[in-house]
């Protein structure tokens, strides 16, 4: 009798952990708090971790765009919030996305032409 509770306690609290990894829902909102107070490293971990499971998740790409924009890595910016626009160029920053691309291509100068170029369509593509 002493095993068969045991048996069933130890399949409960198994079932009970494996449900306990959060959400992609969880880890965003978490990563958009840490970003609100200021601690970007921590909020990079939690959107990584959404973008490890859904990298065309528009919104941690944004986010991603917004903390290397603020750290002035403005091509790897560039990068997350093009990436942001064609995953999704609808979702709910988009319109703020695109003015933040606007404003790294000024910050980057004549330096971000390359960024524009699709390499299917140029003259020479890259390999």
């Amino acid at each position: 009798m002493k095993s068969i509770i045991c048996g069933i306690c130890a399949i409960s609290l198994a079932a009970f952990l494996g449900g306990c990894a959060p959400s992609e829902d969880e880890l965003r909102t978490d990563g958009i708090h840490e970003y609100q107070v200021g601690h970007h490293e921590r909020a990079m971990d939690f959107f990584q971790r959404v973008l490890h499971n859904d990298p065309s998740d528009a919104e941690s790409l944004f986010y991603m765009g917004r903390i290397y924009h603020t750290q002035k890595q403005y091509v790897k910016a560039y990068a997350n919030y093009q990436a942001a626009i064609d995953a999704d160029p609808g979702f709910g920053y988009a319109e703020a996305t695109k003015r933040y691309i606007k404003e790294v291509r000024e910050q980057l100068g004549d330096l971000a032409d390359p960024l524009t170029v699709n390499p299917r369509q140029s003259e020479h593509p890259v390999p």
